[in-house]
């Protein structure tokens, strides 16, 4: 069924696929299809296409109760459910260049739940498919507004000692930026560089000057998680 909708989006100069995997347990009928297992073939088949992978094929959050069971995590190999299988994909195709690794909710849960796991997510992302194919993703649909995420990845890095025995590569600035805007600038064809187009003058605008006027002024207050034990 898939393949002719490639066909099609390709007759349409579409090729960019962003495809849910992971969180198995959105669906009782239907997680099985959330495991990586066919980006393999899929990408193989297809290297013209690009294949941005949300959550980096992560099986179970924080707030699933398989999260915490024995066999989801080794802490002694770091891997995790799923997203070792798409970690073994490229391991063993290193010159397949069309799958990219988004980490929305993947990376803003663990950075909170379970912080160790959260450098092995982004430790083995980049060690395996390069800092410049890991995609940015916040679902801030979910969580509310992404500042805390966007603040929480600017602090993010790795431990020297997962480094040390994983070989894992701390985080620059310039890391950083790729995975915050860069990457997905490149893929999409957006020129950071380029002048932005003013917004119009529209109602919205007029209302929040209204606003201010009448002497509102802004909250700042921050959301999202909060560790019990801080």
């Amino acid at each position: 069924m898939t393949y002719p909708f490639y066909e099609k989006s390709r007759q349409l100069g579409l090729k960019i696929f962003s495809v849910h995997k992971g969180y198995a347990s959105q669906s009782r009928t239907l997680g099985h299809l959330a495991n990586p297992e066919d980006v393999e073939k899929a990408a193989l088949d297809n290297p013209d296409l690009t294949f941005i992978i949300y959550h980096s094929a992560i099986k179970h959050g924080p707030s699933e109760p398989e999260f915490d069971k024995g066999q989801f995590f080794n802490p002694t190999t770091g891997d995790f459910a799923w997203h070792d299988v798409l970690m073994y994909i490229k391991e063993r195709n290193p010159k397949m260049n069309n799958v990219y690794p988004e980490i929305g909710s993947a990376f803003g849960t663990l950075a909170i739940a379970h912080p160790v796991m959260c450098m092995h997510l982004m430790g083995k992302n980049i060690k395996h498919y390069g800092v410049d194919h890991v995609i940015w993703g916040t679902d801030c649909l979910w969580w509310g507004a992404p500042q805390w995420v966007i603040e929480a990845f600017k602090r993010f890095q790795i431990s020297d000692e997962l480094c040390a025995k994983f070989g894992y590569s701390k985080l620059s600035k310039e890391d950083k930026a790729k995975i915050l805007g860069l990457n997905a600038a490149r893929l999409y064809g957006v020129d950071v560089n380029a002048k932005r187009n003013a917004l119009p003058k529209d109602t919205l605008s007029k209302l929040k000057m209204a606003y201010l006027d009448q002497g509102g002024q802004r909250e700042n207050a921050a959301y999202g998680w909060v560790r019990a034990d801080a």
